[in-house]
């Protein structure tokens, strides 16, 4: 089985991604993926070159903070950048696929319809204050925290589209049990 794990920036997708490894999920994370393509990829260099110049280069790779400064607020850039990347995200994942029990980190699952490749859906849902301090705690200003959030579709949509749901308001504790039970039910799907 093929699972997605998705939620809003700073919903704790990382977290309870590794929380599903630890229980026995092959796990892939799409936001690593790309940090992989952006240092490795000579073609997106090449188009990343083209399209906004060298200097959104540093030593070499493209800096993710200056590309992050042109698309956050610029709905047709960020367009072109997810264009460029998620087909190649798509393919790495599918090369990585085992055909076991899998679950992917997608954060931009509905935005960019890749949803119907999966056999089910799972979403990371907090509370706008916790995911506003989880993302500043990252270092980023209020105004990166909005442009982010922007982006990307209501994490209350993403829960309701979702076939299971995560609150991830508490503890650690309190997440690894709500893995847990899902993880059981996938289980029980893929047998």
């Amino acid at each position: 089985m093929l699972i997605a794990l998705t939620g809003g920036i700073g919903s704790g997708k990382s977290t309870a991604l590794n929380i599903f490894k630890e229980l026995g999920a092959e796990t892939q994370d799409t936001d690593l993926i790309v940090h992989k393509i952006y240092e490795e990829n000579t073609e997106v260099h090449d188009c990343l070159l083209k399209r906004w110049g060298s200097e959104i280069f540093q030593n070499g790779i493209p800096d993710r903070k200056k590309i992050a400064q042109l698309v956050f607020n610029n709905e047709e850039n960020l367009k072109w950048l997810n264009q460029l990347f998620h087909p190649r995200v798509r393919e790495i994942v599918k090369a990585g696929y085992t055909g076991k029990l899998s679950i992917i980190a997608v954060p931009l699952l509905y935005e960019t319809g890749w949803y119907s490749d999966f056999d089910s859906t799972i979403s990371v849902w907090c509370s706008k204050d916790r995911q506003m301090k989880r993302l500043m705690d990252r270092g980023w200003t209020k105004e990166e925290c909005l442009a982010r959030i922007a982006a990307q579709m209501d994490q209350d949509l993403k829960r309701e589209r979702a076939d299971f749901g995560i609150i991830n308001d508490w503890s650690e504790k309190f997440l690894n049990r709500q893995c847990r039970i899902i993880f059981k039910e996938l289980q029980k799907k893929e047998s």
